[in-house]
């Protein structure tokens, strides 16, 4: 749809339990959340400014291409994307932000799918990375870009975790992810539209009045929310617009 409207036995690894997603999300719509937070946002911007090349914001033909090859059967019907799959492709732009391939990527993903039996491994299991490594906790702390090879435990201090703004539910699942602070995409409030935090209320919406002049005092009395929640919700809306 558009916009508008740590190691457990491996029996216990291979059946996790599956939220219900009813978020659904169009490639283009897609495209544009994922290029909006790339890179990361706890990245330091001078930083990111002197590896620009190394980043990539993500556009539709890039997104086509990481589903088709991902574990779905896309043939014979329209794509769209469910929370589910928006998480694993939040999963490989942030991998590919940090310089690893796609290949590897892929490859990674392949072997955590054998080794934990979770058929999308990206969604169900927590990684770090380093800028040239993909590491999951499976009986010790594993570098899967090496097919398993066992990494030093102390290691885990000097990577960064990759599931950044998502957030796990009781069964260890990508539930909903915080694309920015106040603003909350969940799959089971407005068919997973960005949303106000605490609220149902889109974040678009708060745009589009706000661009034919009405103030935030003004909306957040509408709304019956803080003027703070106003301006998270016109930040994001404004940082996709610029990503447009």
């Amino acid at each position: 749809m558009g916009r508008k409207p740590e190691g457990q036995c491996m029996n216990a690894r291979a059946t996790p339990l599956r939220r219900p997603y009813s978020g659904i999300y169009s490639v283009p719509d897609a495209a544009l959340y994922l290029r909006a937070t790339t890179p990361p946002p706890e990245m330091v911007l001078r930083l990111w400014e002197k590896k620009r090349r190394v980043f990539i914001g993500p556009n539709s033909r890039h997104l086509y291409a990481w589903i088709r090859r991902g574990v779905e059967d896309y043939s014979g019907r329209d794509i769209v994307l469910t929370f589910e799959e928006l998480v694993r492709m939040r999963m490989i732009v942030i991998l590919r932000s940090r310089g690893l391939s796609l290949p590897a990527i892929l490859s990674s993903e392949s072997y955590i799918r054998s080794l934990t039996g979770s058929p999308q491994p990206f969604v169900t299991e927590s990684l770090w990375s380093s800028s040239s490594d993909i590491f999951l906790e499976f009986m010790g702390l594993l570098a899967v870009t090496k097919q398993g090879q066992l990494a030093m435990e102390f290691l885990k201090e000097y990577l960064l975790p990759v599931h950044h703004g998502l957030e796990f539910d009781a069964a260890g699942i990508s539930a909903i992810w915080r694309p920015m602070p106040g603003v909350l995409i969940d799959p089971d409030i407005q068919f997973g539209a960005p949303c106000i935090e605490g609220t149902r209320v889109e974040t678009e919406a708060i745009w589009s009045f706000h661009q034919t002049g009405e103030t935030i005092d003004r909306l957040a009395s509408w709304y019956a929310v803080d003027r703070q929640q106003i301006e998270a919700a016109i930040e994001w809306e404004a940082t996709l617009a610029r990503a447009a």
